[in-house]
C-alpha cells in the first residue's frame, strides 16, 4: 500500500499517516500522497469521491473529496524529490486538469475559521472528530485497520503542529554485488536503512547508508549460479524506495562426472560431458595425457600417444568455462565404463504399471525412496520395457528408475510418480495442401500440433483429435521452396522430433527476359541485325541465346507495345520466333515478358529498336559504303542532250566493285520505286524535270562528271543507277 498523510487546513495539524488504500474526509484537509507523479496513471471523480489509480493496479480512494455541487475543499499534493509539492488542479466539473507547483503546504491553510465550520451544541467549532471521541465509541480498531480512515482532530497531542511532513521515497539504491559473490555495495539516500530480501521476501541482511548515501553488506551465503536478491532503500520517516534486483551470474557448479570409455588398444578416449567443457585425461600417476574441448552437443574424443593400456587405468575430468571442475570418471582400456542415459518413461494414472525405451539389454530397477524394490525388468532388443509396480505408487509418492548395464554401469536415478511422463510423442505424419495454407496429418490423439518458420515463428497449432487426425491452417502461406517443421507435444509438455514441410506453390514472377537477337536471312544483305540498325527483312527471326528465359515458360513478343507472337521456352532457356506475316516498313520496338508454368508474368523486357525498310534502299546503303570517295559526287541531272550523247564520248574509269541494275530488276520494283523510274524516263522524252524528289543530290545539278559510254538511248540508265536512289 502507499503512504497517505492527511493534515487539516485549519492548523496543519497530522490527521493520519499511514499506509492506506481509502480515506474519508469531513473536514477541509491536504492530502499527501506518498509516490511519484509518474507512477500515476489516471485521477477520476466518482460521485463525490476521487479515485487515484496507479501504474501498479493499485487504488487510492479519498472519500468525500468533492461536494454535491462539485466543488472540493480539499487539496491533493504529491511531493517532489527536491522537496517541493506538485498539486492537483480540478475544473468546474470536478475533473482533474493538471498539476501547479507549490514550495510550501502552509499556503493552502486557512488564515481563518471557514464560514462553514460545524458549530456543536456548545458553540465550539468542530472540524472533526478527535480520538478522544473515537475512543469512547469504541472506533479505534476501524483506525488501526487503515481499510476505511477517518480524518480526525487530534485534540489529544499538539506536538505535531506545524510539523513537515515527509513522504517522499528514497532514490531507487543502486546495487553491485562484489567478485566474491557476497559482497553488495551501493549508493542511496544518506542515513536510509538497507534491507536485502531473498525471493520469498524474507529479509536476510541489512544496513544503514553513511552521510554520502554509500552502503556496504556482506551476505551469509554466495550469491550465484543465477539466483536472485533484492535491494530497498527506507528512509527515517518510513518511505521506500522501488526495489532493485542482484543476481548472481557467477557458476560455481561443477559439470556432473563426464561418460568416458577407452577403446580397447588405449588410444582413443571419448564419451559425453557438459556442452563445451574442457575434457582432460590422466594416467593412474596424475599425469595429463591430453585435453580436448568437448563440442556443443558435450561430445569429446582425445587421441593418447602413448597408449593408455595399463591395468591402472586412467581419469578423465571436465572442467566448466568458470573453472569448476568434475569429479573424475575411471577408464580402462577394452573396458566398458560407459554408464546408461536416464530412461525416457510413461507412469500410468493409477502408478500400477510404468513403460520405457533405454539402453537395450539393460536392467531396469524402481525402488521406492527407502530403498524398497517395487518393480524390475530387462530392456528388449529395442530397448523397450513394460514393468507392473507393486505397490502401485500413491498420487503423492515418489520413486527413482535406475538402469544397469551388462558391465555393471549404472545410469543417474531417474524420479518418477504416477503419471510422470517422459516420452515424446512419434513425429506427425503430414502432408501440406497445393496453395500452402492448410496442413492436415495425422499425430498422438489430443496432442497439440505445432507449425514453425524457418525462423521459429509459430506460423500455425491446433490440436489433433481423439482419432489422431488434424487439420491445421497456416498463416502466412508456405510457398517458393519455404520451408517449416512441424511439432508434436503431448499432455506432459513433451515434444517430438520434428516432420519438415516444404511450400511448393510458386507465386514468384520469373525475372524480365533478356534482349532478344534479331536476324535478317533474306535479301542480298543477311546477318545479325544491330540495336537502332536497319533491315529489308520484313519477317526478321528474334531468338534468344540459352538461358535468356526462364525454362518452360510462355514468352510473348510485342512489336510496338501489340503482341505478335507466343512461343514456348526450350528446356535450357532458349527460343526463336517467326513472325507470320509481314512486319511494315518504318520504326519497331521488340519487347518480351515470359509467363512461368504456375502462371507468374515477368516484367516487361528492355526494348530492340529497328527500322524496316525497303529492298532498294538497303542495297543502295550497301552499295555507298564501298563507292571510292572520288566518286561521291554523282547525281541525276535535270535533262540529257540525246545529240551530244551520239556525236561526243566520255571516258570513265570501270567501277568494277559496284553492280550495275538492269532495267528488268527496276521495272518489278515497288510503287516507290516505280516513280523514281519514271522521273528518269521523262528527262528523256520531256522538258527539264523539276521534280522534288528527295532522293535526288540537287547539290550536284550542275556538276559536269555525267559518264557516258554508249550512245544508245538506254545505255546512261547503267551508268545512272548510282542517282536513282
Amino acid at each position: 500500500m502507499t503512504r497517505v498523510v492527511v493534515s487539516s487546513k485549519k492548523n496543519l495539524h497530522i490527521l493520519q499517516d499511514a499506509q492506506m488504500k481509502s480515506v474519508i474526509l469531513d473536514q477541509p484537509s491536504i492530502v499527501q500522497i506518498g509516490l511519484n507523479q509518474a507512477d500515476i496513471k489516471s485521477i477520476i471523480k466518482q460521485g463525490n469521491d476521487l479515485v487515484i489509480t496507479l501504474k501498479n493496479g493499485e487504488k487510492i480512494i479519498i472519500s468525500g473529496f468533492y461536494t454535491d455541487a462539485n466543488i472540493s475543499e480539499h487539496t491533493l499534493a504529491i511531493p517532489n524529490e527536491d522537496g517541493s509539492y506538485a498539486i492537483a488542479q480540478f475544473d468546474d466539473s470536478g475533473r482533474f486538469i493538471r498539476y501547479v507547483p507549490a514550495t510550501q503546504l502552509s499556503a493552502f491553510v486557512y488564515s481563518e475559521i471557514p464560514t462553514q465550520s460545524i458549530q456543536t451544541e456548545r458553540g465550539v467549532d468542530d472540524l472533526g472528530i478527535s480520538k478522544s471521541q473515537l475512543l469512547k465509541v469504541g472506533l479505534v480498531a476501524l483506525a488501526a485497520e487503515g481499510v476505511y480512515l477517518w480524518a480526525v482532530k487530534d485534540d489529544d497531542d499538539t506536538s505535531n503542529q506545524n510539523q513537515s511532513v515527509d513522504i517522499s521515497p528514497p532514490v531507487v539504491p543502486t546495487a553491485t554485488l562484489g567478485e566474491d559473490t557476497q559482497t553488495i555495495t551501493g549508493k542511496t539516500e544518506a542515513g536510509a536503512k538497507i534491507e536485502i530480501k531473498d525471493t520469498t521476501g524474507k529479509v536476510i541482511a541489512t544496513s544503514h547508508a553513511d552521510q554520502e548515501g554509500n552502503y556496504i553488506i556482506k551476505l551469509e551465503q554466495p550469491l550465484a549460479n543465477n539466483n536472485k536478491v533484492t535491494v530497498i532503500a527506507i528512509d527515517a520517516a518510513g518511505n521506500s524506495s522501488k526495489v532493485i534486483a542482484v543476481i548472481g551470474n557467477k557458476d560455481t557448479i561443477a559439470p556432473e562426472a563426464p561418460s568416458a570409455q577407452l577403446n580397447v588398444d588405449g588410444t582413443i578416449v571419448s564419451g559425453k560431458t557438459e556442452a563445451n567443457a574442457k575434457v582432460s585425461i590422466y594416467d593412474a600417476d596424475g599425469k595429463l595425457l591430453g585435453s580436448v574441448n568437448a563440442n556443443s552437443s558435450g561430445l569429446y574424443s582425445i587421441k593418447l600417444s602413448p597408449a593408455l593400456t595399463g591395468d591402472k587405468g586412467g581419469t578423465v575430468i571436465a572442467e566448466d568455462v568458470s573453472g569448476n571442475k568434475s569429479t573424475p570418471s575411471k577408464v580402462i582400456a577394452g573396458k566398458d565404463t560407459l554408464a546408461p542415459d536416464q530412461p525416457l518413461v510413461e507412469v500410468n494414472q493409477e502408478g500400477t504399471s510404468i513403460l520405457g525405451r533405454a539402453e537395450a539389454n539393460t536392467k531396469v530397477q524402481i525402488k521406492d525412496l527407502d530403498g524398497k524394490i517395487l518393480g524390475s525388468g530387462l530392456t528388449d532388443a529395442q530397448g523397450k520395457f513394460n514393468i507392473t509396480l507393486s505397490p502401485a505408487l500413491t498420487l503423492t509418492q515418489k520413486a527413482t528408475v535406475v538402469l544397469e548395464d551388462a558391465a555393471g554401469n549404472q545410469s543417474k536415478p531417474l524420479e518418477i510418480s504416477a503419471g510422470k511422463d517422459t516420452i515424446a510423442p512419434d513425429k506427425a505424419v503430414a502432408q501440406l495442401n497445393a496453395a500452402g495454407d492448410s496442413l492436415t496429418g495425422t499425430a498422438e490423439a489430443n496432442a497439440k500440433i505445432q507449425i514453425k518458420d524457418s525462423s521459429g515463428k509459430l506460423i500455425g497449432s491446433g490440436v489433433v483429435d481423439a482419432q489422431g487426425q488434424f487439420t491445421i491452417s497456416i498463416s502466412p502461406e508456405l510457398t517458393d521452396q519455404k520451408t517449416a517443421k512441424v511439432y508434436v507435444i503431448d499432455s506432459a509438455g513433451n515434444l517430438s522430433d520434428a516432420t519438415g514441410i516444404v511450400g511448393t506453390k510458386d507465386i514468384t514472377p520469373p525475372t524480365k527476359p533478356i534482349i532478344p537477337k534479331l536476324t535478317d536471312d533474306v535479301g542480298d544483305v543477311k546477318g545479325p541485325i544491330n540495336a537502332d540498325g536497319t533491315t529489308d527483312d520484313v519477317r526478321p527471326t528474334i531468338s534468344g541465346a540459352a538461358g535468356s528465359a526462364e525454362s518452360k515458360a510462355l514468352l510473348t513478343i510485342y512489336d510496338n507495345g501489340q503482341a505478335i507472337g507466343v512461343v514456348t521456352v526450350a528446356s535450357n532457356g532458349s527460343w526463336v520466333f517467326n513472325p507470320n506475316y509481314d512486319l511494315a516498313l518504318g520504326l519497331h520496338k521488340i519487347t518480351l515478358t515470359q509467363t512461368d508454368v504456375a502462371g507468374n508474368t515477368s516484367e516487361l523486357s528492355d526494348e530492340f529498336s529497328f527500322t524496316i525498310v525497303s529492298p532498294m534502299t538497303t542495297l543502295a546503303l550497301m552499295q555507298s559504303e564501298n563507292i571510292d570517295s572520288s566518286l561521291s559526287y554523282v547525281s541525276l541531272v535535270d535533262q540529257v542532250d540525246l545529240s551530244s550523247l551520239e556525236t561526243k564520248q566520255v571516258a570513265v574509269t570501270p567501277l568494277p566493285s559496284v553492280e550495275k541494275i538492269s532495267l528488268n530488276d527496276i521495272l518489278v520494283s515497288s510503287n516507290q520505286h516505280d516513280n523514281q523510274l519514271d522521273e528518269v524516263l521523262n528527262q528523256f522524252t520531256s522538258t527539264p524535270s523539276t521534280s522534288t524528289n528527295d532522293v535526288v543530290d540537287k547539290s550536284l545539278i550542275n556538276s559536269d562528271f555525267i559518264p557516258i559510254t554508249k550512245s544508245e538511248i538506254f545505255d546512261p540508265l547503267d551508268v545512272l543507277q548510282y542517282s536513282i536512289i
